[in-house]
């Protein structure tokens, strides 16, 4: 274990796609208001925010 990391929890974040530093900001104000559990929840709140940017994709403008 690395920095605290286990190894597998490192390969999911590795295989996340559009990750920006705005997900990891936005993970930073959510444990201001809720902390995590532990640094599995936290992978799933990234991974939350990762499949919403993953859904927005489409025309954008006025349909």
């Amino acid at each position: 274990m690395e920095n605290g990391i286990s190894g597998s929890l490192k390969s999911e974040i590795v295989r996340l796609k559009n990750v920006t530093a705005g997900d990891f900001a936005v993970l930073i104000k959510q444990a201001r208001i809720m902390h995590f559990a532990n640094s599995e929840a936290m992978l799933k709140a990234l991974q939350a925010e990762c499949a919403m940017k993953e859904g927005a994709k489409g025309t954008m403008g006025f349909v």
